[in-house]
C-alpha cells in the first residue's frame, strides 16, 4: 500500500472518531511518524469508548436500580455511562457497608483500588477477597485488586491495566477497567 493510501486510511479512521474522543493535536502525521503519544491517546480513548458502549438501559435493564431518591427512570436514562459507573461503584460500596469509599470520579478516586476491591468482593465473594484493603502500598494493592478481577468466575475481567497504571489515576485507564468489570458482571440483579 502506498504512503498516500495509508495516510488516507488513517484520516478516515480519525474522522470517524471526531466528536467521540479528544483529538487535539492528533493527525495522520503522528501515526505515520510512529509518535507514541497520539497513537496511545487514540487507542486508550477508543478502548474506553468501546468499554462504555454497553452501559445503558437497553443493554443492562437493571441500571434502573441506580436511581437515587425521587429520580424517575427518565433521569437515569440521561446519565452518561461514566456517571452510571460512578453510581454503580457507590451502590456496591453502600451494599457492602463501605460508604466511606464513595467515589466522585473514575480517575483519582479509583487510584487507591479500595472501592473496586470492595466492588469485586460484592460481585464474587468466593474468588475476590478484601485482602488488598490490608495492603499499604497502593501499587501492590492495585495489583492484588487486578488479580482478584482475573479470578472472577465464570468469566474473568479482561486484563487492561497494571497496579501501577491504576494507581496513577488516569481517568481513561481507570474508566476502562471499571467498565470491563461492569461488563463482565454488574451484580444489579434482584
Amino acid at each position: 500500500m502506498s504512503i498516500f493510501k495509508i495516510e488516507a486510511n488513517i484520516n478516515l479512521a480519525l474522522n470517524a472518531l471526531k466528536g467521540k474522543i479528544k483529538m487535539m493535536g492528533i493527525n495522520a502525521s503522528g501515526f505515520l511518524e510512529l509518535k507514541p503519544t497520539p497513537i496511545l491517546s487514540v487507542l486508550t480513548q477508543t478502548c474506553k469508548l468501546l468499554s462504555l458502549k454497553a452501559i445503558n438501559l437497553k443493554d443492562c435493564n437493571e441500571i434502573w436500580r441506580l436511581k437515587e431518591g425521587e429520580e424517575e427512570l427518565a433521569d437515569v436514562l440521561k446519565l452518561k455511562p461514566e456517571e452510571i459507573l460512578i453510581r454503580w461503584v457507590n451502590f456496591h460500596c453502600h451494599e457492602a457497608g463501605h460508604d466511606e469509599l464513595k467515589i466522585k470520579n473514575l480517575g483519582k478516586d479509583i487510584a487507591d483500588s479500595k472501592a473496586m476491591t470492595v466492588v469485586l468482593n460484592q460481585l464474587d465473594k468466593q474468588n475476590c477477597s478484601k485482602d488488598p484493603l490490608n495492603t499499604e502500598d497502593v501499587v501492590e494493592r492495585g495489583a492484588q485488586m487486578i488479580a482478584n478481577s482475573l479470578n472472577m468466575k465464570p468469566d474473568a475481567v479482561p486484563y487492561t491495566a497494571s497496579g501501577k497504571d491504576i494507581s496513577r489515576g488516569n481517568t481513561n485507564v481507570n474508566t476502562q477497567f471499571v467498565a470491563n468489570v461492569f461488563n463482565t458482571k454488574h451484580g444489579l440483579e434482584l
